[in-house]
């Protein structure tokens, strides 16, 4: 029987990047998607920002992982966009995933500006942050089913990022095109700093 892995996404632009690279269709939030890549059973949700959708989320019995993979924000110095880091996998099998190990935090809100990641890497010790990890590491933990987090740098820990970008989003991360216009209407200058971040 082949290993089930269930994947969970936080935004669409996340769930999209892995649907290509699965060769399977994007989930939607209320639709999840099956498929199979390399002799594994995949299930692929979305789960929105700080994993709003996991209360009601029905796991596959037969799941034999959970692997949350996506997007975060460095706080370590050393990583730079892209840089892809394991943040949390079971003993067994991280000897077979060559990716290097970082610690990752949990935040409840954006971490957007230098000051603030400086601080929080002070006080924690992580490399990276996000806004899903924890939740869905405890999903996992009340389930007795292994967890894997895979995060790729999207923000350097030099990088400023403008806070009211997650009001252009939905909870999905799919952009609010009223909020996106109303924001560069404001400041014009603002368009390269989404240009830039939508490239990395």
């Amino acid at each position: 029987m082949s290993l089930v892995v269930t994947i969970f996404s936080a935004v669409h632009l996340e769930a999209k990047a892995i649907a290509r690279a699965i060769q399977a269709p994007i989930p939607t939030p209320v639709l999840s998607v099956y498929s199979t890549f390399e002799n594994l059973k995949l299930v692929h949700h979305l789960i929105g920002l700080r994993a709003a959708a996991l209360p009601k989320l029905k796991l596959d019995p037969d799941t034999s992982y959970i692997l949350l993979a996506g997007l975060s924000g460095a706080l370590d110095p050393r990583y730079r966009v892209a840089d892809l880091l394991l943040c949390d996998c079971p003993a067994d099998l991280a000897p077979k995933l060559e990716f290097p190990r970082a610690l990752i935090h949990t935040a409840k809100d954006p971490i957007s500006h230098p000051a603030q990641k400086a601080a929080l890497f002070s006080t924690t010790g992580a490399a990276l942050v996000d806004m899903e990890t924890s939740a869905v590491r405890e999903f996992a933990d009340k389930r007795k089913v292994p967890f894997i987090a895979l995060r790729s740098v999207s923000d350097t820990a030099s990088q400023s990022l403008d806070p009211g970008l997650l009001k252009l989003i939905d909870p999905w991360g799919r952009a609010k095109w009223g909020e996106v216009a109303s924001f560069v209407v404001g400041n014009p200058f603002r368009v390269f700093s989404l240009m830039r971040l939508g490239r990395e």
